[in-house]
């Protein structure tokens, strides 16, 4: 019984105190046992280079750019890894999913409105996702959420050598003169 208690506060990664005995069936005597757990932190992995994933860049211990099922697939995971899913694209989405659903991991969360969770739980079971494996997945409240585009300032752009324009937002990593500048930048008259 001390050897259950304990396990179940390892999977928490959690100290504490489990009491057991005191009737005549176990033991007559109440025993108190201290499971110290020195457990590495819980793990939050984030998937995808979205506006929301590049703010915590510089919180991460590691950023990794790979395939996201393939990096899933590499790395160590437990009850206390947290998968969070921000791609978008089903390219990305749902081999992740899919492979993430299947591991022994806590919670696995894909934001997305209505009909993008829709859509990819649909996806889900065509790839050959099982319907208890689905029921893994959490989506934000989807049912009161929808996304609202960001509003940016416009960005400041200034002519290059070969007079095309070059964004400089803090937002977006510098464009070579081939690369058109993104939609929230447009290019300033010459």
């Amino acid at each position: 019984m001390v050897a259950e208690h304990a396990h179940a506060l390892l999977r928490a990664g959690r100290t504490g105190r489990s009491t057991l005995g005191g009737d005549a069936a176990t033991c007559p005597e109440p025993v108190t046992v201290l499971v110290r757990v020195a457990a590495p932190a819980p793990r939050l992995p984030i998937f995808g280079a979205i506006d929301f994933a590049a703010a915590r860049f510089s919180l991460a211990d590691e950023v990794v750019v790979h395939w996201p099922h393939r990096y899933l697939d590499s790395t160590t995971v437990d009850e206390r890894t947290a998968l969070c899913v921000l791609t978008y694209d089903p390219k990305f989405d749902i081999p992740l999913l899919r492979r993430a659903l299947t591991m022994p991991v806590g919670y696995v969360g894909a934001m997305g409105s209505r009909r993008t969770h829709e859509k990819r739980l649909l996806l889900l079971r065509e790839a050959g996702t099982e319907g208890q494996q689905l029921a893994g997945l959490h989506p934000p409240s989807v049912s009161t959420w929808e996304p609202v585009p960001p509003k940016r300032p416009p960005c400041p752009s200034s002519p290059t050598p070969t007079g095309a324009a070059a964004c400089h937002c803090p937002c977006v990593p510098a464009l070579s003169t081939a690369t058109p500048p993104p939609e929230h930048c447009p290019p300033q008259a010459p």
